[in-house]
């Protein structure tokens, strides 16, 4: 049976087309900026971490804490370019 929180995580995550690990990064934080602002000035980063769902597809989690306290996760499908260097 599959986590909860995957599964969840899983069904919002946003698909990141590219070809290679750094410019799949690199998007995720640009969108991350778009929605909420400049990195270090609206938010910071808390944990980045690597999931793979039971299927063995990777997710990569962003845990996000706004300058205001509060807290946000953004989850990202990173099988188009994890372990492409």
């Amino acid at each position: 049976m599959a986590d909860d929180g995957i599964e969840a995580g899983r069904k919002a995550a946003i698909v990141i087309g590219a070809a290679n690990s750094c410019e799949g990064v690199d998007a995720e934080y640009r969108y991350v900026e778009y929605l909420l602002g400049p990195e270090n000035v609206k938010w910071h980063l808390c944990f980045q971490e690597l999931i793979f769902d039971e299927e063995g597809v990777p997710f990569d989690k962003l845990t996000i804490e706004l300058f205001d306290g509060t807290f946000r996760e953004f989850w990202f499908d990173i099988s188009s370019f994890y372990g492409r260097y």
